[in-house]
C-alpha cells in the first residue's frame, strides 16, 4: 500500500494534479506518517520535510509552524495500491507518482492532524524538530531556505518583504 493525504474527504479516485514538478501526477508515499505531513496546506517556507531510514523528519522554519499548519485541521489519509506508481520522477526519493487516476482502497479520516502527528512522534513514527534560535539550527535553516529561494527564483526584494524569510537572507 501507498498513502496520500488530502484535506478533501470522500474521494474514491485520486486524480492527477499539476504541482511544483509541472506534470500532472497523483503523489503517494510508502509511509503513512510522511503522507500526513501533506494533509494540510502549507508552503515550502513553513516546514522542511525529509525521511531518514523510512521515518519522516520535520524541521520548523519559524516558531510554532507545526501547530499553526496542522492544529485543528482535518484530513483524509487515503490508501492506494502501488500499481502504476513510479519512483525517481520528482527529485525526492520517498515520493512516488502516477500519471493516471488511482482508485482509493481505503480512507481514514483524521480529525486533528496536529494531535495525530504528536501521537506518531511519541511512538517514534516521526521526528518533529521545533524551531530553535541557536546558531546551529539557524545555519541549517539558512542553507536549506536559501536553496529554495534560489530554486523559486525569488529576488532579494521578495525575500526581504517576507518576514519569514528575511532573517535567512544571505544576500
Amino acid at each position: 500500500m501507498l498513502y496520500h493525504a488530502s484535506p478533501v474527504p470522500g474521494l474514491t479516485v485520486l486524480e492527477p494534479r499539476v504541482s511544483t514538478h509541472g506534470t500532472a501526477y497523483v503523489y503517494a508515499l510508502d509511509n503513512a506518517a510522511t503522507a500526513l505531513l501533506f494533509g494540510a496546506p502549507k508552503d515550502d517556507f513553513d516546514l522542511l520535510t525529509d525521511e531518514r531510514d523510512g521515518v519522516p523528519i520535520v524541521w520548523e522554519c519559524r516558531p510554532n509552524a507545526l501547530r499553526e499548519v496542522y492544529e485543528g485541521r482535518t484530513c483524509s489519509l487515503y490508501a492506494v495500491a502501488e500499481d502504476g506508481f513510479l519512483s525517481g520522477q520528482t527529485g525526492w526519493r520517498p515520493e512516488r507518482v502516477c500519471a493516471s487516476p488511482v482508485p482509493v482502497v481505503n480512507e481514514e479520516r483524521i480529525p486533528d492532524l496536529y494531535e495525530r502527528l504528536l501521537v506518531a512522534q511519541r511512538r517514534g513514527a516521526c521526528v518533529l524538530n521545533r524551531f530553535r534560535a541557536d546558531a546551529e539550527y539557524r545555519a541549517f535553516l539558512r542553507e536549506e531556505l536559501c536553496e529554495r529561494i534560489a530554486a523559486f527564483g525569488l529576488t532579494e526584494r521578495d525575500v526581504r518583504a517576507d518576514a519569514r524569510l528575511a532573517p535567512f537572507w544571505d544576500g
